[in-house]
């Protein structure tokens, strides 16, 4: 059975509501996401192309820190989906 763990996140500069990922618990610490799981955050947290508006500064997040989540999603090169001026 993999350990997970339900993160929320919300708020931003968007004030956007709530999102939950159920994310997979690394046991050397911090959690994994898909880069499928990183796409739809970063949709979520902000869908507007061209927007320059930080992304995951301002996030509210409950679950794991705000420090586990960015690595997480840097891990899963959430770069790509996390910069709302390209692929949209």
């Amino acid at each position: 059975m993999a350990n997970t763990t339900l993160v929320t996140v919300s708020g931003g500069f968007h004030n956007a509501g709530e999102i939950k990922i159920r994310a997979k618990v690394d046991p050397r610490g911090g959690i994994k996401l898909s880069e499928g799981q990183a796409k739809r955050i970063g949709n979520h947290m902000c869908g507007i192309k061209g927007c320059i508006c930080g992304m995951h500064h301002g996030w509210l997040v409950e679950g794991v820190s705000h420090g586990d989540l960015s690595e997480a999603l840097a891990d899963a090169n959430a770069d790509r989906y996390l910069n709302s001026s390209r692929n949209r």
